[in-house]
């Protein structure tokens, strides 16, 4: 019990610092419990469909856009959950995909969200002006 508590314990904590590290708004209210409508509630068992029952985990991406299509645009941390909770994954594996894949947000975002590619192939065909010119006018 007391292992399982400490695991815990800790877990909590690694979340919480990758929240505050990627300013990730946890107390929205308009977010507290988040649900999935009813036409993407049909769209997310038509993708489930897809897979094997003991690899629906691999939905993980389809689900996470869908939910943040319909967050207007962002995962939060409800969002997130409810991911984890459709696909019966731990909320750490779904906020892992969330963070690595520059395609989820994890804040607000504006009406218009722009994003330069900073690659290095990308730097080799001149993004680096597109950036320079976004920080002057940001």
């Amino acid at each position: 019990m007391f292992i399982f508590t400490a695991v815990s314990k800790t877990i909590k904590k690694a979340i919480e610092k990758v929240y505050q590290e990627n300013n990730m708004k946890t107390n929205i209210e308009e977010n507290k419990n988040f649900s999935f409508t009813t036409e993407n509630l049909k769209i997310v068992k038509s993708i489930l469909l897809r897979y094997p029952e003991e690899q629906k985990a691999s939905a993980v991406m389809p689900l996470l856009y869908l939910a943040q299509r319909q967050n207007e645009g962002w995962l939060s941390k409800n969002a997130i959950e409810k991911v984890a909770e459709t696909l019966s994954m731990s909320f750490i594996r779904v906020l892992e995909v969330a963070t690595f894949y520059s395609m989820f947000n994890l804040e607000p975002v504006g009406e218009n969200f722009v994003q330069i590619c900073r690659t290095t192939p990308c730097w080799l065909r001149g993004s680096d002006k597109p950036v320079e010119v976004a920080k002057e006018i940001s």
